[in-house]
């Protein structure tokens, strides 16, 4: 659940963010994420891993009178990070600045898997925003 309102990062966290405790929250949740990350390269699971990051809302931190997020859709509350890491190496590096949703993210794990992408889901694939040029044919490594 971190990094959620009430921010209390563990330590050491809590004492090198004492006067930041969201980024606390924030650095302790990028160790844990790299942890996770060491696991799966340490035991050669990285390499069959697909790893999705996304959060489920943002937190406006003062901006609009508001302490954290509320009733309000204000872009600090909806924009939120999405991270893909996969196996191969075609997608590694790139970005995309375009405007996606949550329920993007099945139908895009689905066609990494390769595996179809069910009629009744309502996203759509994100892969076509990452193609490079000149690597649209082949496989995705």
């Amino acid at each position: 659940m971190t990094p959620h309102t009430p921010y209390e990062p563990p330590p050491p966290y809590s004492s090198e963010y004492a006067n930041h405790p969201y980024l606390g929250e924030i650095a302790f949740t990028d160790s844990q994420v790299l942890r996770l990350w060491q696991f799966l390269g340490a035991n050669g699971l990285d390499r069959n891993s697909f790893l999705i990051i996304a959060g489920d809302h943002g937190e406006s931190l003062g901006e609009h009178e508001e302490g954290s997020h509320g009733f309000f859709v204000y872009q600090a509350a909806i924009h939120v990070p999405l991270i893909f890491t996969v196996p191969f190496g075609r997608f590694h590096g790139l970005s995309s600045a375009r405007v996606t949703t949550l329920a993007d993210i099945l139908p895009t794990v689905c066609e990494l898997a390769g595996l179809p992408i069910p009629e009744e889901v309502q996203g759509k694939s994100l892969l076509t925003f990452f193609y490079r040029p000149g690597r649209e044919n082949g496989s995705l490594a």
